[in-house]
């Protein structure tokens, strides 16, 4: 990898809608990698996320096909509908930030993934993270690698498990904070629709 690659590509593994402090060390950069070819990995951030409800931090689930029995690589892994999930997702969604600031300007750039069926599970993370990136006004091209390939400086092999979600960041406002003090290690659209325009400087102070 030459110099200027490493000033301008970041490998990361692919989740759902992930924790705000996935996003401070991509800001600046050109390119992400992701592996396809690498495991799915169960009670993960690959298909799970946190929001702040009114009861506290909720787990959101995307349920694929095989259930807790797949071993696929994470390219491979589909999407399960035999549960209305989307409807679950995005009824929970909006319970729980339809009083924050900046819902009402976001919430449709993110209803149609909660409406079509997407067949694939990193298709799906994907897109999702194209929508907070044009949010957050961060310019970087997904590079998803279908390969396996050799193992790359700086890439984050950590970090995926939920039990990894209750990092220390700098508390921003939030909805329900009044009730459970300031929630951490949930997803970024939760910093998204409590800061608007200013989620993307909350990052940077982070880095």
């Amino acid at each position: 990898m030459n110099q200027t690659e490493s000033t301008t590509t970041i490998v990361k593994d692919l989740y759902y809608l992930p924790p705000l402090t996935w996003f401070p060390d991509i800001i600046g950069k050109t390119e992400l990698k992701t592996d396809g070819s690498k495991s799915f990995v169960k009670s993960s951030f690959h298909n799970r996320c946190y929001i702040g409800a009114a009861n506290g931090k909720l787990l959101l689930s995307v349920p694929v096909a095989g259930g807790r029995s797949v071993k696929e690589a994470l390219k491979d892994v589909r999407i399960s509908y035999a549960d209305k999930w989307q409807q679950h997702h995005w009824n929970s969604i909006c319970s729980a930030y339809n009083k924050s600031t900046f819902f009402p300007y976001y919430e449709d750039h993110f209803r149609r993934f909660f409406e079509e069926k997407t067949e694939f599970l990193a298709e799906l993370n994907i897109q999702l993270l194209y929508i907070c990136f044009k949010i957050l006004d961060i310019n970087i091209d997904i590079d998803f690698q279908h390969q396996t390939r050799e193992p790359e400086s700086g890439y984050h092999t950590g970090k995926h498990l939920i039990s990894d979600a209750a990092e220390t960041v700098m508390p921003y406002y939030q909805v329900f904070q009044d009730r459970h003090g300031f929630m951490a290690g949930l997803s970024i659209i939760d910093l998204i629709f409590n800061l608007g325009p200013d989620a993307k400087k909350h990052l940077l102070q982070l880095r």
